[in-house]
């Protein structure tokens, strides 16, 4: 790959004092912009995004916005992201995870130089999932070369052939502009993107306009950065779709027959979602009454985007507490790591909400009658072009297209897909919700904390707006029970040695109250559609909870799906680019999730053998 040009910035005590105080969103732009549009006026277009971190070898918070805009500028425009050495690489992987943007995408540059080798975890970083480059810039500081990764011998150059003698144009010839990129580079598939490329006027010669005078559809974008107001906002912000901007007409979305399977998250998320397209949506719920069980789960930016975009941003407000960060601490409290949550365009906070709430927010605004409770799945027989489902009580409905969001459990993903179980993690988890006022002042804002210990995680997160708090104790346990029976004192043996408040919190509880569950998630799927049945949520992509990612993936699946099929061609394109879109992203916060415990835990509660969910991790 020859790179024309790099857009970014490698560190940020090399910019300008001006991108001190730039925004994420605005640095976004700025990436977009040289990418898109062209570098001030050079007539180049960046194809490579370069970051580094600033001297001293630790990211400043102005190096953590600039590689969250470069996340966001790759994936908004498909090109590669290029780091100036490797160096604190944990939070730049942490960064691009949360933004979701798969690593092999990025290239850790220069680990061989000779200064920071020694900080560069080059092994880890490929164990990640990162590419590892060396001789990235050829520093006199740099380290041997490793032996396959060497430089090629040298050749003796072949003498170049004459240059041909210019003939003088014609009188009266046209000449033609000069192409910005190579055509066999331009047209090239590949992570980086395919890079437009300007043709010539497809008509004859004479049909063409004079020169200085080209086709509206030729014409590049001007060449300066907007610097109005309006300009600067995300363009990942979709507006809300148009019949005009439909590929698939309008008429064949009002048609198109929607049979959803589980009325959870991502059911309800989907519901949602499709129906804004026009199309004729069922959702149909196994249980009798819509009620969720457990405790509070935090809802990103990205996920609050979507649902500003659904028009259902304030309903899911009223019920849920704006978080400005989170925290980690030791299990006697002492301070790890605070940080905000990752933005997304104008969304800042994460909110905290009631799994119970959420869920009664989102099929609140489903239109009634959408949700049919009492339908147990059955069958799924898959039609090519439609899909028959059989329901337990008899009923049988057929479909355009049916989406599977029937949970870990997934009947549709079952039948269909994969006939895979779901993987016990070797870990129990405890939850319950309290009262403010029976937390032991550990409450004193709406953050998210979570208090470390060996073998045993508590998570304290605050409910405000129903004064509550979600209290969590997740340890590591060798009985694969999907709901064990527990006593008291089994819970305080895993907060043994951890804050007495917690230890205090625990010692109150009221067990009949407290809903204890083995943890589970699922393996990797390898194909999540067929050209009429398409898995979204959990019944695709069960994860762990330790990156707090399942309900938002859920989220983002049904925006995906809805955004798919508004865009492309047919249902079975639609269902392939959803696919190509999430699941490389869900397949990382799979595997990360499972990271969430040392070797040494482990091996105290497994000895001898490791979980099925470690075991994989460590393939």
């Amino acid at each position: 790959m020859h790179i024309i040009a790099c857009t970014g910035f490698v560190g940020g005590d090399t910019a300008l004092p001006f991108f001190e105080r730039a925004s994420v969103d605005y640095l976004t732009r700025q990436f977009v912009h040289e990418i898109t549009v062209g570098i001030d006026d050079t007539g180049s277009r960046a194809g490579v995004i370069k970051v580094g971190v600033s001297r001293g070898g630790k990211m400043t918070e102005l190096d953590k916005r600039i590689y969250r805009a470069a996340a966001r500028a790759a994936l908004e425009t498909g090109v590669p992201i290029l780091t100036h050495l490797a160096i604190d690489a944990e939070n730049a992987i942490a960064i691009f995870t949360e933004e979701g943007l798969p690593l092999h995408r990025v290239l850790f540059g220069h680990a061989d130089d000779g200064v920071n080798a020694e900080k560069t975890r080059d092994s880890w970083i490929a164990e990640q999932g990162g590419r590892v480059g060396f001789d990235t810039f050829g520093y006199e500081t740099e380290l041997e070369d490793p032996p396959v990764l060497g430089p090629p011998p040298r050749r003796t150059p072949r003498p170049l052939p004459p240059f041909p003698e210019r003939r003088p144009p014609r009188s009266g010839a046209r000449r033609r502009r000069r192409q910005l990129q190579p055509t066999r580079l331009a047209r090239r598939q590949g992570p980086h993107r395919e890079l437009p490329v300007r043709r010539p006027h497809p008509g004859p010669a004479r049909s063409r306009t004079r020169r200085g005078h080209h086709h509206q559809a030729l014409r590049r974008e001007p060449r300066r950065l907007p610097h109005h107001r309006a300009a600067l906002t995300r363009t990942s912000r979709r507006p809300a779709p148009t019949e005009s901007d439909s590929i698939m007409q309008t008429s064949d979305l009002k048609n198109l027959t929607i049979a959803i399977v589980g009325a959870g998250y991502a059911g309800a998320a989907a519901a949602k979602a499709l129906s804004l397209l026009g199309a004729n949506v069922a959702v149909y719920e196994q249980a009798t009454e819509i009620r969720e069980v457990g405790a509070g789960i935090g809802l990103r930016p990205s996920s609050m985007e979507r649902f500003r975009e659904w028009g259902i941003s304030d309903d899911i407000a009223k019920v849920s507490s704006p978080s400005d960060y989170f925290e980690i601490l030791t299990a006697t409290g002492d301070p790890i790591m605070k940080d905000t949550w990752p933005a997304h365009g104008d969304q800042l906070n994460t909110y905290l909400i009631h799994r119970g709430d959420f869920i009664d927010a989102l099929v609140g605004v489903l239109p009634e009658g959408m949700v049919k409770l009492g339908h147990k799945l059955e069958t799924v027989e898959n039609r090519g072009d439609k899909t028959a489902l059989t329901f337990t009580n008899g009923t049988t409905v057929e479909a355009d297209l049916v989406v599977g969001a029937d949970g870990i459990k997934s009947v549709v993903r079952q039948q269909v897909f994969s006939d895979q179980e779901p993987v016990f993690s070797g870990e129990r988890a405890y939850r319950a919700v309290i009262d403010i006022t029976d937390a032991h002042g550990m409450i004193t804002d709406d953050n998210l904390r979570m208090y470390i210990g060996k073998g045993t995680k508590v998570y304290l997160l605050p409910l405000r707006h129903r004064n509550q708090v979600s209290f969590d104790i997740t340890a590591l346990c060798p009985d694969p029970d999907w709901a064990p029976q527990v006593s008291k004192d089994d819970m305080l043996a895993t907060v043994d040695g951890f804050d007495e408040r917690i230890v205090a919190i625990t010692r109150d509880l009221d067990m009949d109250k407290v809903n204890v569950r083995g943890v589970y998630d699922i393996d990797p799927v390898d194909t999540w559609h067929s050209n009429s049945v398409v898995l979204v949520g959990d019944a695709a992509h069960s994860m762990l909870h330790h990156q707090g990612q399942g309900a938002n993936s859920a989220i983002l699946d049904a925006g995906a799906l809805a955004d798919a099929l508004r865009d492309a061609d047919t249902v079975a394109d639609a269902l392939a680019r959803y696919q190509a879109q999430r699941k490389p992203v869900t397949d990382e916060l799979q595997r990360i999730s499972r990271q969430g415990w040392t070797e040494d835990e482990v091996s105290d509660v497994f000895p001898g053998q490791k979980p099925a969910s470690q075991q994989t991790t460590a393939q």
